[in-house]
């Protein structure tokens, strides 16, 4: 489940993960990032597909989906794996606890905010690729490895 394709982002990271998936991808559909729009968004992908796991793009859109799966009695993670997107706080709090991707919130905050105020000084700033690393913190909406066999 992407988010809004309409963000140059979104389309890189929706098209690295479809084709990482290769065959294994059933659908690839597109939610809004707040969490009205993702109950409707997994509503559909419910009515419309059959599938044993979910990469969601943020942590909003994997705990809408959770929550409707709840309601449709799709246990989680025995027939459903769900993993989100952001590692935020929200993956701890909802039942089951989310198994999600975290990306180093802070830090990219204290980049673009040093970026922005060498921009704001004046100084030309070089087209370079800042590469931070991302943190994969397991907990229940997956299975362990071993479970899985």
């Amino acid at each position: 489940m992407s988010g809004p394709s309409k963000l140059p982002t979104i389309r890189k990271r929706r098209d690295g993960f479809e084709e990482i998936a290769g065959k294994h991808l059933v659908a690839s559909i597109e939610s809004p990032f707040h969490f009205q729009g993702a109950l409707g968004a997994a509503n559909y992908l419910f009515d419309h597909y059959d599938c044993n796991g979910i990469f969601a793009a943020n942590d909003v859109i994997a705990a809408a989906t959770i929550q409707v799966a709840a309601e449709r009695g799709i246990a989680i993670p025995e027939q459903l794996q769900i993993i989100g997107y952001d590692g935020i706080e929200l993956g701890q709090m909802i039942s089951p606890p989310l198994t999600t991707i975290a990306q180093p919130i802070y830090q990219m905050g204290e980049l673009a905010a040093k970026l922005l105020i060498q921009r704001i000084e004046g100084n030309e700033i070089a087209a370079v690729h800042h590469e931070l690393m991302v943190e994969v913190i397991e907990r229940e909406t997956t299975k362990r490895k071993d479970e899985q066999l």
